[in-house]
């Protein structure tokens, strides 16, 4: 029997499969790129700053491709921040170098141009088209079956995305959690005009912040959400989302995306951005986020697994997993040009030595291995997303306050009594050995001897501020309205006139983009910042913490004397103007307070969809009746941000589930928040189509070619089984 025979296959056409498939085709080797969407990008909504490093390699698409690309805004300036619900603190770096080959980009605009230039370079590219199932022969991957027919090669690469269907399915998986985290992002409409002005930005820049969200409430308790929030400039819209772990939306959230996505957007840092905007677009990703500690097998005979399932995606100090995935795509092909065309196809020794152990090598390998405990510590902990972000906003809230100096410090002090209570401090010193033994800062430093690093400290004061790339700022709103240091008391301002060229050094090495590791790029800088400090700005803080532990013992003990003696009542001390702030806050976070301000059908009226004639989600029913009304509180219900899942209890007996598949954003989040639960399957005719509004849509076409060295060989195979050869073959015009 004939068959379509390729050098390599390429599964997906997102970050990772684009640019292996384009450096196979620029080496002169046959490669099909395979992908599910109706084209490459129509069902993606991921953030979206792109890392474009790897496709700007001269052996993948070139940096002059690059430039041409239809990406939003290059990117100048990144923030990084936490916000209570009410105040935001932060930093704000600008510098163009930093952030070198960083683009905003609407996905479902930007993927397609890729395709269509690994196109262009070769490549054949057959869009629309689900691979069901790998061929194996013999224990070796020899190419997919897909909807279409089955096609073959010397070695497929798996760039399937986040999900990872085959990955899973093929038994690659080493752990039933891989870890992942829901990311949910709507589109506004504004004017380029506007985003520029209100931004700061020149024509063509972009900027980035992304905001850790101190941990909301709902039903009279506080969340374990660990959600972060952000906010992109694109062309002439703006993306805006969350991010959470699933794991927490399944166990800890019971409420639904509509209140979250209204307290997102009405929070500091994001809502004075969005006044007049219109929503122009909404949707949902998966993202994997578990680490390289719950990575899959990435080789075997014949196969390799790359993109988001190879677990390169990093999230410090923000998200980047563009940047890995394509790094992955870029060191396959160079592999597989190194490997195919042999008497035999590629091994898992081969494909080791050619492919992993130098994307292990490499800076996106090192930095993966660098912070593999890293997701762990965000997924876990309490404090970061809880008083971490209580002192840190709470304290600039009553400094900044247009006060007398006393009156600001006496609430200062009054506000650390009752947040450093001796079970909070507790809390916090093994957090911060958590921190610490997740990012090892402390063994990083380098300050050498004790004596000298005095002496240098008190001769910094003859020197001028340590230079840094580009331009450090602070990002500080109080109840939303916008904060200077002026406003600050003279300890506090000072303080933090002295930490922010220290702190630009840190920002300015954790942001860089370059192909240094980032440990080696932190701990210069961090033991640069140690160095570099003054005795001044060390007396500033010593005299900010004495002040504050003195003013807070102070209060408790006139607090004490006002109950005991003065026999003042509980409710008279509860009313003071601190406590009310913290009830206020308290109210603030209640997600049962926020309107849902962007109806769901308005939502997902923003999307194209072929709904198909059947249903690509199952529901399985518990065995028992007695377990039937377990599923009202099932996680599905929670997780899916599009109301797939409808539940209604009954007054005896089940209750009744309904199933809108007609919805579906496939985000995925609910079978792998519940499979035992939910089966969710690829191989449908539903279809999916995010339209996001962008200029970017309207480029030229670009020129493809077809044949030449690039086509593939139609060789006979009569030696494969019926099993294995049952599904038509793909035809190579496709």
């Amino acid at each position: 029997m004939e068959q379509v025979h390729y050098d390599v296959i390429v599964v997906g056409a997102g970050p990772a499969g684009v640019t292996a498939a384009a450096t196979v085709a620029r080496g002169g080797a046959s490669v099909l790129l395979l992908e599910a969407g109706v084209f490459a990008g129509a069902e993606n909504w991921s953030g979206c700053v792109y890392f474009c490093e790897s496709l700007a390699a001269e052996d993948a698409f070139g940096a002059d491709t690059v430039a041409a690309a239809p990406w939003e805004r290059r990117v100048v300036r990144r923030g990084i921040g936490m916000t209570n619900g009410q105040d935001l603190v932060g930093l704000s770096h600008e510098h163009p170098q930093t952030f070198e080959h960083c683009y905003t980009v609407l996905r479902p605009a930007f993927d397609p141009y890729w395709a269509e230039q690994a196109q262009a370079l070769g490549a054949t590219y057959v869009p629309g088209t689900t691979v069901t199932s790998l061929i194996r022969r013999q224990g070796r991957v020899v190419g997919v079956h897909t909807d279409k027919g089955a096609a073959y090669a010397d070695v497929t690469f798996l760039a399937e995305g986040d999900a990872s269907h085959l990955t899973r399915f093929s038994g690659l998986e080493q752990t039933d959690t891989p870890g992942f985290t829901q990311g949910v992002k709507a589109v506004f409409k504004l004017s380029t005009e506007q985003i520029e002005q209100r931004f700061g930005l020149a024509p063509g820049e972009g900027a980035a912040t992304d905001l850790m969200v101190r941990n909301a409430r709902l039903g009279g308790r506080t969340l374990h959400l660990n959600m972060a929030a952000f906010i992109y400039t694109n062309r002439d819209t703006l993306s805006v989302g969350y991010v959470a772990p699933l794991e927490h939306l399944a166990s800890d959230f019971t409420g639904d995306h509509d209140t979250l996505l209204s307290y997102v957007t009405d929070l500091p840092g994001i809502a004075e951005y969005l006044d007049g905007a219109t929503l122009a677009g909404f949707g949902a990703k998966l993202i994997r986020t578990g680490g390289v500690r719950r990575a899959p097998i990435l080789v075997e005979d014949g196969l390799a697994v790359g993109g988001a399932a190879a677990a390169k995606g990093i999230d410090l100090p923000c998200p980047n997993f563009t940047g890995p995935a394509a790094a992955t795509g870029l060191y396959f092909g160079r592999a597989a040009l190194a490997l195919v065309g042999k008497d035999q196809a590629p091994t898992t020794a081969q494909l080791t030595e050619q492919y992993l152990a130098p994307l292990n090598a490499s800076r996106y390998g090192q930095d993966a291995d660098y912070l593999a405990d890293w997701p762990g510590y965000l997924e876990s902990t309490r404090v970061a997303f809880g008083v971490g972000i209580d002192l840190a906003c709470g304290g600039m809230h009553y400094l900044s306050e247009r006060r007398p100096f006393w009156q600001r410090w006496w609430r200062y002090g009054r506000f650390l009594r009752d947040h450093l209570r001796p079970k909070v401090l507790g809390g916090l010193w093994a957090d911060w050995g958590r921190l610490n033994r997740a990012l090892g800062v402390t063994r990083m430093i380098r300050t050498g001897n004790p004596l000298a690093l005095v002496a240098r400290w008190f001769g910094n004061h003859f020197k001028g501020a340590p230079k840094t790339p580009g331009t450090t700022s602070w990002m500080l709103r109080i109840d939303g309205q916008p904060v200077t240091e002026k406003q600050l008391p003279f300890t506090a301002r000072r303080l933090l006139r002295g930490l922010t060229p220290l702190l630009g050094g840190v920002i300015s090495a954790a942001y860089t983009n370059n192909q240094t590791p980032i440990k080696e790029r932190l701990q210069p800088a961090l033991t640069g910042a140690v160095r570099n400090m003054r005795v001044g700005t060390l007396v500033m803080g010593a005299l900010v913490d004495c002040l504050s532990v003195t003013l807070a013992l102070i209060s408790g003990v006139v607090d004490l004397f006002r109950f005991k003696v003065l026999k003042v009542s509980a409710a008279e001390m509860l009313s003071h103007p601190v406590a009310q702030d913290a009830n206020r806050l308290a109210a603030s976070r209640d997600l049962g307070r926020h309107k849902t301000a962007y109806p769901m059908a308005e939502r997902l009226a923003k999307n194209t969809y072929v709904e198909g004639d059947t249903s690509h989600i199952r529901l399985i029913w518990p065995e028992t009746l007695a377990s039937h009304s377990d599923m009202a509180s099932a996680p599905y219900w929670s997780v899916c941000p599009a109301g797939v899942y409808g539940f209604e209890s009954a007054l005896s007996g089940h209750g009744s589930p309904t199933v809108n598949f007609e919805n579906c954003i496939k985000c995925e989040s609910c079978w792998q928040s519940d499979g035992d639960a939910v089966q969710w399957g690829r191989h449908t005719d539903h279809q999916l189509i995010y339209r996001p509004d962008t200029p970017a849509w309207d480029r030229p076409p670009v020129a493809t070619r077809s044949g030449g060295p690039n086509a593939p060989r139609l060789i006979a195979l009569p030696h494969l089984t019926a099993s294995t050869d049952s599904a038509p073959a793909l035809s190579a015009a496709q």
